[in-house]
């Protein structure tokens, strides 16, 4: 004797079955024509080199008529626009230079602000890296110092009001 949930199953199933058009007698797979590319909206399965519905073919054709790319000006790392030559589109190395012409300019403009360089070299012995009383360094000194300038004199007011401190420690709960 079937179940409830069975009963309602095997109803759905049938009512579901009569609305799939594939079937005992033409079961889908990638030899039905609803599965193979032949120029409607349904089929994107290659067939006779073609690949994608409809749709897919039209665009696929619009957007490749537009690109400068094809198979007698291919893209690859000997193309002149994927290399730094002073114009916007390469930006691969030519010539110890990396970048479009805009990255070129703007990186040569921000160097060009930058202190440190092959002779004053920022790392975590420079000065500017140690705590020393300006605001640039942050980094702990031989005296014990940490933060800059502004981080030590905000620690010394916070610490000036806080109740708790080394001779007054947090309750231990």
């Amino acid at each position: 004797m079937p179940t409830q949930l069975e009963i309602i199953g095997d109803r759905e199933r049938n009512i579901l079955m009569s609305k799939n058009e594939y079937n005992l007698g033409d079961l889908y797979s990638s030899n039905n024509t609803g599965a193979l590319s032949d120029g409607d909206e349904r089929g994107k399965g290659e067939l006779n080199n073609s690949i994608g519905s409809k749709t897919d073919i039209v665009e696929r054709t619009s957007l490749v008529a537009k690109n400068l790319y094809g198979p007698t000006n291919e893209y690859s790392s000997g193309n002149p626009n994927a290399l730094s030559d002073g114009d916007e589109r390469g930006k691969g190395e030519l010539n110890n230079s990396i970048g479009s012409k805009t990255d070129i300019v703007e990186r040569n403009g921000l160097l060009s602000k930058n202190i440190y360089n092959n002779s004053f070299e920022y790392s975590s012995g420079n000065p500017n890296a140690l705590s020393d009383g300006d605001e640039k360094g942050r980094g702990e000194n031989n005296t014990g110092g940490v933060g800059t300038l502004t981080d030590i004199n905000e620690r010394t007011t916070l610490g000036a009001k806080n109740k708790y401190g080394s001779t007054k420690t947090y309750p231990d709960f």
